[in-house]
């Protein structure tokens, strides 16, 4: 009942949103002369600049001046602002330095396997496979870009397999051929009970030969003030204060020359390096555990601003890539030929204190003795090669507008991981009385994996075409052909049990067709109706195999003979409807959407409490359901409302039994609060000749999860009853400034509300009183500054 309630209401407002468009402007003109129509934004979602209203496709994109206004930093910040997306930090447990994450765009959302969410630094994919808890995912960081989209549902046709629940594309602003531009950024804040923060950055470009030759140049360093300190969880003396803080810098350069009036070529390169000191997720016990000493201090109090971590060591990250790209366009009057060559280099390296899950899994006690420290080396390297080709359209007014294109992609993503931990024999004689099981390796080292390593082979040949059956009728028909070759090996070897090492290879050739077709309806320039269905895909993958502690977990999900060595493809199909309204001389813009989505085989991580090791199978089969509307609204030239709203029911839609009981059950839900809801209000003041002081408000909320995940599910094998549910949350930010000139300088405030929701929690084994928690970064205020010319 309440998903039927929850569909009407949308169907409701999209309805609305499509009569509204039919009302003619003269009616409410006279009543609003002095309003100014919003800016209009052109985005390149289809491989060519269109107007965000002419695109049949639910997408939002922000201007770097947005993304500088509502005070976005991160891609944390871009899932924050954006509903139909949960972005989550999951990096609490077993790799603790924080930086793992996902993206769900619509409820599609895997912790195994390719990624399901594009991520492009324009026209390079740089999202990475989930291998083992050391495969992390990179972002780019948000400083001198011409546009951030994010484009909702699937995008196989033109952007491939990576882009199964939808794609975020970060695209950065190409050389000055005529004039010069800059960009100039400064920030300080400070963060309650916590570090400062600080950021310098400058961009420049123009032309180094009139109409010839341009360049841009870009460098920024920015550095994230912690707030979890890091203690000596016995007596609750703090050993490193605000433990958490991180810095990143990026350098990009990029040239363009026209060699001739049709021949442009552009290379560029873009370099980053993010480095986190240590993990955001803070500890929180339950007390009334045997394991815990009640003469031992609460470790952390959310409610009095106390964060802190109780880890035997820190948990840094180092995380450099860079991206070598060359960019060659010919244009003629029909046509333009582009040419795109990349090469993606990352090694992502990071230490994770291993001392309490060590203990955990083998004393079954998570608390070591003073003295006892473990940590374990992660390294995820990845070397990506991509050569894509298209030929497409030039003449946006014809009848006919279409894009061909060949793509080609080799990548190669490799994870290492030694757990080293000397003091673990002795502390297993003195709590058992008898000699370790067996000897460690040189150097205390309890387990080796290397490699665990994966090549895909992608080569694609995809087509999209848009043709006017009449003058505001069109048709949209595209498909993604594909060959791709997956080939992967795994090795371990875990000295503690008895047994020879362990080797896992798999490998596998698909030959996936991801096809889409729509059609759309839009009688004038400020109304468009659309309707698509478009497939999404990605290829599967291989386990690692796992220790004996694991067998009876695996027995009872179904897996008597071990944990299989590869898992298979998953695909879904996505059907859309929407609608684009510009009204009152486009002085309110209206964006809804509502989607059905079907997802079959289901790649998901399985992470076993009772033995602390995950793999990955398909399971079962998920539906999503829900819708978006994203409204704008210039009241007068002073003031600008903003309201977005999305909702998303993704649940699993069948049932996987094992053998004494459930993998996953019909009707656990997927991650994500089903409600998320973003408000914003800016008013400028009048100001002097040249000024232009202005106050700005924004508010977001999700709602609190309802239903049950698959570990929360008592029907299953993986049932943890100690994980809850995670509850609403609620996020206000403001900012006033004045502009003047091309100057920006305001003052802001983030969390203002000081709110600490639980985003995350996990703990090594399901016997264990020991979480890591993660939420919001406390209140931080702060000041700005921007100059653009």
């Amino acid at each position: 009942m309440k998903n039927s309630v929850s569909v009407a209401v949308w169907m409701a407002a999209a309805s609305c949103a499509a009569v509204l468009s039919f009302v003619p402007s003269h009616t409410v003109r006279a009543a609003t002369e002095d309003l100014s129509a919003l800016t209009e934004v052109v985005v390149t979602a289809e491989r060519r600049e269109q107007r965000i209203e002419d695109v049949p496709v639910s997408l939002v994109a922000y201007s770097q001046e947005r993304l500088d206004a509502e005070g976005v930093r991160s891609i944390d910040d871009v899932a924050r602002i954006t509903p139909g997306i949960t972005f989550q930090r999951q990096g609490a447990f077993t790799n603790y330095n924080g930086e793992d994450s996902e993206i769900a765009i619509r409820g599609i959302q895997s912790n195994a396997g390719p990624a399901t969410t594009g991520i492009y630094i324009d026209d390079t994919p740089i999202q990475s496979r989930h291998l083992s808890f050391g495969t992390l995912n990179a972002y780019p960081a948000l400083f001198d870009l011409e546009r951030v989209e994010v484009l909702r549902g699937p995008q196989g046709t033109l952007f491939g397999s990576g882009s199964e629940g939808g794609t975020v594309r970060f695209i950065t602003p190409e050389p000055g051929l005529k004039d010069y531009s800059g960009y100039l950024r400064s920030e300080v804040g400070s963060t309650e009970h916590g570090d400062p923060s600080y950021e310098a950055g400058v961009a420049l470009g123009g032309p180094i030969i009139d109409d010839r030759l341009g360049f841009r140049f870009s460098a920024s360093y920015r550095r994230d003030g912690g707030w979890v300190d890091r203690t000596d969880f016995r007596t609750g003396d703090v050993v490193e204060p605000n433990s958490n803080w991180q810095n990143t810098t990026v350098v990009r350069g990029a040239l363009k020359f026209v060699a001739t009036d049709e021949l442009t070529i552009s290379p560029s390169i873009y370099y980053q390096r993010l480095y986190l000191n240590d993990t955001s997720a803070y500890w929180r016990v339950d007390t009334t555990n045997s394991q815990w000493n009640p003469a031992w201090p609460t470790p952390s109090n959310p409610s009095q601003g106390v964060f802190q971590n109780g880890g035997a060591t820190n948990n840094p990250s180092t995380d450099p890539f860079y991206i070598a790209a060359l960019k060659i366009e010919w244009n003629h009057d029909w046509a333009r030929l582009i040419s795109n060559t990349s090469y993606y280099s990352r090694s992502q390296h990071s230490v994770s204190d291993y001392t309490e899950f060590m203990r955990a899994i083998y004393l079954g006690n998570p608390f070591p003795l003073p003295g006892e420290v473990a940590n374990s080396d992660f390294t995820d390297s990845q070397d990506n090669f991509v050569q894509e080709i298209r030929l497409q359209s030039a003449q946006s007014a014809s009848k006919l507008n279409w894009v061909l294109g060949a793509f080609y992609a080799h990548d190669r993503e490799n994870t290492l991981q030694f757990i080293h931990d000397p003091t673990l024999p002795a502390a297993w004689e003195a709590a058992f009385g008898f000699p370790f099981p067996s000897p460690l390796f040189p150097g205390g080292i309890a387990y080796i994996q290397s490699p665990f390593l994966a090549v895909d082979k992608q080569l694609a040949l995809y087509g999209q075409a848009d043709y006017a059956i009449t003058d505001v009728l069109k048709l949209t028909a595209g498909v993604r052909a594909a060959k791709v070759d997956f080939a992967g090996n795994s090795f371990y070897e875990y000295p503690a049990f008895v047994g020879p090492p362990v080797t896992t290879s798999a490998a596998a050739t698909e030959h996936p067709v991801t096809p889409k077709i729509g059609l759309s309806y839009e009688p004038n320039k400020d109304t468009l109706l659309y309707a698509t269905a478009a497939k999404g895909y990605r290829i599967g993958g291989i386990n690692t195999g796992l220790p004996p502690s694991c067998d009876a977990t695996l027995t009872a999900l179904g897996y008597p003979k071990g944990v299989p060595p590869d898992y298979h493809s998953d695909s879904l199909w996505s059907y859309e409807v929407g609608s684009k309204n510009g009204l009152w001389d486009h002085r309110l813009q209206i964006d809804s959407s509502l989607y059905y989505i079907r997802w079959k085989n289901i790649q998901q991580n399985l992470y076993m409490p009772a033995c602390g090791f995950q793999f990955a199978a398909n399971l079962a089969n998920a539906v999503s359901r829900g819708g978006d509307i994203d409204a704008r609204l210039r009241v007068i030239d002073q003031l600008t409302l903003g309201l977005s709203v999305g909702y998303t029911d993704a649940r699993y839609s069948s049932t996987v039994a094992g053998s004494s009981g459930n993998v996953v059950t019909d009707g656990d839900r997927l991650p994500g609060a089903p409600w998320t809801v973003s408000t914003s209000a800016e008013y400028v003041f009048t100001g002097g000749a040249s000024s232009k002081p202005y106050l700005r408000v924004d508010y977001q909320f999700s709602s609190a999860q309802t239903g049950q995940q698959p570990i929360q599910d008592p029907a299953n094998v993986i049932f943890d009853p100690t994980i809850p549910s995670y509850g609403e949350t609620k996020d206000l930010s403001s900012r006033a400034g004045v502009r003047w000139g091309g100057w920006d300088v305001s003052i802001f405030g983030t969390n203002l509300l000081n709110t600490h929701p639980l985003l995350f929690t996990a703990h090594d084994l399901i016997s264990s009183p020991l979480y890591f928690d993660v939420t919001w970064r406390p209140r931080t205020i702060g000041v700005t500054g921007t100059y653009h010319f």
